[in-house]
């Protein structure tokens, strides 16, 4: 029984371990995002207020670029437990307090990621079917639906690997920031 219990909570650390890579890439990605629609942004304002010549289509790209970058950020965040306000009101509370938040948060971002694929998916269809408008060539639904979509997908994929991992292993590590140096390191 001790052999198969511990063959488990190696896969389970495997599993964090693949998906604390899977977030560090998608940091990186996020944050070319960010930098991207900065840039344009920054020529987007020197060109309309400077030489009175913005480029069409400039503004909607970078809403874009941020709707998905928000989206995509917001999965990040929650892998690394940086979630302000929980952490604040968790601060100084007792450990038994943390634990049952922990689980709660967990249970709350699940419900409402399962939500957010179907509803998202809704919008898409309904999205795509309008002609591109705002100086895009595709419609808003690739930046205003699919995000959602996505980001309630990796929502849905985290929490449960969250609430596995921590059923299993029962470290209570697991609950703390990590202030996005990568994840939570297990032993």
């Amino acid at each position: 029984m001790d052999d198969s219990n511990g063959l488990v909570k190696k896969v389970v650390k495997k599993i964090h371990n693949v998906v604390d890579q899977f977030i560090r890439v998608l940091s990186i990605i996020t944050g070319y995002i960010v930098g991207i629609f900065m840039v344009i942004l920054f020529f987007q304002v020197v060109l309309r207020f400077v030489f009175k010549n913005p480029i069409y289509g400039a503004d909607e790209l970078v809403i874009a670029l941020m709707v998905w970058s928000m989206a995509l950020g917001n999965a990040i965040v929650y892998w690394h437990n940086e979630h302000a306000v929980i952490e604040f009101c968790l601060q100084n509370s007792p450990s038994i307090v943390k634990k049952i938040m922990h689980h709660v948060t967990n249970l709350v971002v699940l419900t409402t990621s399962f939500v957010y694929i179907p509803g998202g998916v809704t919008l898409f269809r309904m999205q795509k079917k309008l002609i591109p408008l705002g100086g895009l060539s595709f419609s808003k639904a690739y930046y205003f639906a699919l995000p959602i979509v996505v980001m309630g997908v990796l929502l849905v994929a985290l929490s449960a690997v969250k609430t596995i991992e921590y059923l299993i292993l029962k470290d209570d590590k697991l609950m703390m920031p990590s202030f996005g140096e990568g994840g939570v390191k297990l032993d």
